[in-house]
């Protein structure tokens, strides 16, 4: 199920019972049968594996509130990375049953574990 607020690339494979939501997946993408995507960027010729989940924490401002807008947090807050949206860079691999959490993920990286609240470099 794709959407509300999601865009899609050229070129990205998409599987069966796959769930999209308020993410960007960039061309060339494979989201493997069953994976789930939320409040996340999917970055060129990334493959998520069968039912992983890439998640990341949404910071939306208030849409009701006429002067809303969206405070700059810091990236780090008591020695750890404040939840945000998750990104992952070009040409990551993120294996099935797997789950990344908060986290950005730089180019070319193979994972094999799951990770919350991390940088991957």
């Amino acid at each position: 199920m794709l959407g509300p607020n999601v865009s899609i690339g050229t070129g990205v494979t998409i599987g069966a019972g796959v769930r999209v939501r308020e993410s960007i997946i960039l061309h060339g993408a494979t989201l493997q049968d069953h994976c789930c995507v939320l409040n996340s960027i999917v970055g060129w010729d990334s493959t998520i594996g069968k039912w992983a989940r890439v998640e990341g924490t949404p910071s939306d401002p208030n849409p009701n509130d006429p002067f809303a807008k969206i405070d700059s947090e810091t990236l780090f807050r008591e020695g750890k990375l404040t939840p945000s949206i998750t990104i992952l860079g070009c040409n990551v691999t993120i294996p099935s049953e797997v789950i990344i959490l908060n986290s950005i993920v730089l180019p070319h990286k193979d994972l094999n574990r799951s990770f919350k609240n991390q940088i991957i470099l």
